[in-house]
């Protein structure tokens, strides 16, 4: 077909108009898009110095600081409301500039970690023994990618090491994810990663194949010959296990057994003789509880049965078992409280704790240890007197592209889960953050062997 030079013409003129068009529509729709969420935007945007991360949060703070008092109310506030709760660390309904610093990246900077805050440990080395690489499902699964957002994360957060594991989860996970996902990409970077294994493997031979503790023969030995299969791989323990899980958001797991089923114990066994942790996720209920109302929407029961007793049960059953109890501070039913934690700690030798520096939205936020300019009291006198039982355990997801379902909503507070540890850490004496943040890992988890 030959055109002549006039119906080219037309044809490029055409185009050319329909690209002035397009380009016209799309600079509008970014000029609406900035005009309703431009301070939000600016204050959440890519990683940058302490004093730009300053910045964002002065901006916030002016924007939605109406009555001037140089805070942030809950009507005051024009963003999301999780983002208010997320950034709401100490529960008292404001948004001080504090918080907002440590939102925004300051805590760990130069500028320091607000009231309480040492400035010389603001930015100290620490080993998050909790994390979760998450690779997504289907065709769309992309594990280095995960792990390759861990080593940026970490590099930006003074994360000298990590301890990656799966999830706890149940056969309605489909297609269930183990350390056989990830434990290659692990490999690739020794002094980076440290591994655990199970979540995805036994804890379902727990949950779904034996949840009333009936355990045959054929179970039991099946369960102990993947055990010491995680073992050969490398890891450095079990996890993540669950004894109480709830259910968070949408398509979250919810699963329940007692402390002291079979199979737990059997694990404990298989624990002790290897001189490896358990890495455990159980949601204390001192006394029959109904289940609080923030939960309701999820898959949780209406009433919470008491379950600490099985938990000790456990404890109690092989003293030469480390279990590492995952997610202090993180208090989704309101009974794990600083009293709590000294009973058990003081009768059970064997049990460690893993602090979570993130409340979480509608949480109890009476146990949460940090403040805005300090420790809770009888937290710090807790981690006083038992400086060497407690770890880091951030609970952060890392993603790669393509997340989706909880672990991409999770995977959200992972940067402000690392901020209010900064924090944590900076307002700690110097001797105990030492302890908290490295060497108690390094020894419990045998990092160094």
């Amino acid at each position: 077909m030959f055109w002549d030079l006039r119906t080219i013409g037309k044809q490029l003129g055409f185009w050319l108009a329909l690209e002035r068009g397009l380009k016209m529509r799309r600079l509008a729709a970014c000029a609406t898009l900035a005009a309703v969420l431009g301070p939000l935007i600016l204050a959440k945007g890519p990683l940058s110095p302490p004093a730009a991360a300053q910045d964002r949060a002065a901006l916030v703070l002016k924007k939605n600081d109406r009555d001037g008092d140089g805070r942030i109310s809950r009507d005051e506030w024009q963003g999301p409301p999780r983002a208010f709760a997320r950034i709401d660390t100490n529960g008292d309904d404001f948004m001080s500039p504090e918080e907002l610093g440590v939102h925004f990246g300051t805590a760990g900077g130069k500028q320091g970690a607000g009231p309480g805050a040492n400035p010389a440990r603001a930015q100290i080395a620490w080993i998050d023994v909790h994390t979760h690489p998450a690779g997504g499902r289907g065709s769309r699964v992309d594990f280095s990618g995960s792990v390759r957002a861990a080593i940026t994360a970490m590099e930006d957060a003074s994360i000298s090491r990590a301890i990656l594991m799966p999830t706890p989860q149940r056969r309605s996970n489909r297609a269930p994810w183990t350390l056989e996902h990830f434990v290659k990409y692990a490999k690739d970077h020794p002094d980076r990663f440290a591994v655990m294994g199970g979540g995805g493997s036994l804890n379902l031979m727990i949950h779904d194949e034996s949840p009333d503790g009936n355990v045959s023969d054929a179970l039991r030995q099946r369960f102990e010959r993947r055990a010491n299969r995680i073992i050969q791989q490398g890891a450095v323990g079990f996890g993540e296990m669950s004894i109480l899980h709830l259910s968070l958001v949408e398509n979250h797991n919810y699963a329940s057994v007692p402390g002291d089923h079979p199979l737990f114990l059997l694990l404990a066994d298989i624990a002790a003789k290897h001189d490896v942790v358990i890495d455990v996720h159980f949601d204390p209920v001192v006394e029959d509880t109904k289940l609080p109302e923030w939960l309701s929407a999820a898959r949780n029961p209406a009433i919470l049965k008491r379950n600490i007793d099985d938990f000790e049960h456990l404890l109690e059953y092989n003293r030469n078992a480390r279990i590492v109890w995952a997610h202090a501070g993180s208090d989704n039913v309101g009974h794990w409280t600083a009293q709590l934690t000294r009973r058990l700690l003081t009768k059970h030798p064997n049990l460690y704790i893993s602090l979570r520096m993130s409340p979480g939205q509608g949480r109890v936020m009476r146990n949460f240890p940090l403040m805005r300019d300090g420790i809770k009291p009888p937290w710090l006198q807790v981690l006083r007197d038992f400086p060497d039982r407690f770890v880091l355990g951030g609970d952060q997801f890392f993603t790669g592209a393509n997340a989706q379902g909880p672990p991409a909503h999770f995977a959200k507070g992972a940067e402000p889960i690392r901020n209010r540890t900064a924090m944590f850490l900076s307002r700690l004496p110097e001797d105990l953050a030492r302890k908290i943040g490295y060497e108690n890992a390094t020894r419990i988890y045998k990092l160094s062997r």
